[in-house]
């Protein structure tokens, strides 16, 4: 977003009273992480995903998708060749139990 148009967004959230996340978008910042969802006992059990917060608005995003951890994670690539494996597995994992069913 450039400038002027910043300005102006930032603007009708004062004029309209709107909130500016719905409007600037959120402003992420990494708070800390938490155990990678890939990882288990047998593969990357050391792995982590970053945790982001909104200091403007307070949301935390815990990797759920459309969000920073989520993009960091999934789309733009396991972390380490220990997290890809670890994703690996546990999708043998899930074909497994859904071939018992």
């Amino acid at each position: 977003m450039n400038n002027l148009a910043r300005l102006i967004a930032e603007a009708s959230v004062l004029a309209g009273g709107q909130h500016p996340c719905s409007i600037l978008g959120h402003q992420w910042k990494s708070i800390g992480g938490r155990q990678c969802p890939y990882a288990s006992d047998m593969a990357a059990p050391n792995c982590s995903q970053a945790v982001y917060e909104c200091p403007a608005c307070d949301a935390i995003d815990y990797g759920e998708p459309g969000g920073p951890g989520h993009r960091d994670c999934v789309l733009d690539g396991p972390c380490s060749f220990a997290c890809e494996q670890a994703r690996e597995l546990r999708s043998l994992d899930v074909g497994a139990v859904e071939g018992e069913l």
